[in-house]
């Protein structure tokens, strides 16, 4: 796989062959993106909407609200009714668990498939380090601009330095990422990718061990 390998102040590019980089026949893995996403997300879920049914609603009395026959007006019962105001939500949420659970595999496969179409689609870029002595946001900021200049934009090292993460958390468009802690979903959300050689090896790495997260 070809990507394009930045310097270190993103003036020059060239583009650079990853060995060992993931590969998969068409259609592979498809699936279990798509799994592992709705699982993700999933699981990202609170589960806490709560809602009173006509039987919990204990406040209100349980009275019948006027007699059955002779008012000329419709049949009701009591104030806990779902179409009388204040009254019971008929069929609303209540407390659950959304919880998916994804096996080791099929984590794994979702991730290579994930790491295969952003790399095939141009998404994926190198850069050789993330170079900074200090805290410095205008620096940072130019040198990723001069590599992905809209969008939002994960950068991506095996370990970040003080200066970098202090100087990226003030760009509103970029986020940071962990090599050894990327996942699927991570790949998938972001347009651009910016991966130093070091977060690259590790990813590999990852990519070629029998689990991935």
């Amino acid at each position: 796989m070809k990507l394009k390998l930045y310097s270190s102040d993103g003036s020059k590019m060239q583009e650079v062959e990853v060995a060992n980089f993931p590969k998969l026949e068409d259609g592979k893995g498809e699936r279990a993106l798509k799994q592992y996403l709705i699982a993700y997300m999933a699981n990202q879920r609170q589960g806490n909407a709560s809602t009173k049914s006509r039987n919990q609603k204990t406040s209100r009395s349980g009275k019948k609200i006027y007699a059955q026959k002779g008012t000329g007006r419709a049949r009701h019962g009591d104030k806990t009714a779902p179409q009388m105001k204040g009254g019971g939500v008929a069929f609303g949420p209540h407390p659950r668990k959304y919880t998916q659970k994804i096996n080791a595999q099929t984590k794994r496969l979702a991730f290579l498939r994930a790491l295969m179409e952003k790399a095939q689609a141009g998404s994926i870029s190198l850069i050789e380090k993330f170079d900074l002595k200090a805290p410095k946001t205008k620096e940072l900021n130019g040198v990723l601009t001069k590599i992905s200049p809209k969008g939002k934009m994960l950068i991506v090292d095996d370990t970040f330095s003080a200066p970098a993460i202090l100087s990226a958390r003030n760009i509103a468009r970029v986020d940071v990422g962990q090599a050894g802690q990327i996942n699927a979903y991570d790949i998938i959300r972001y347009p651009s990718i910016l991966v130093s050689q070091k977060g690259m090896e590790k990813i590999l790495s990852r990519a070629s061990e029998k689990k991935a997260s």
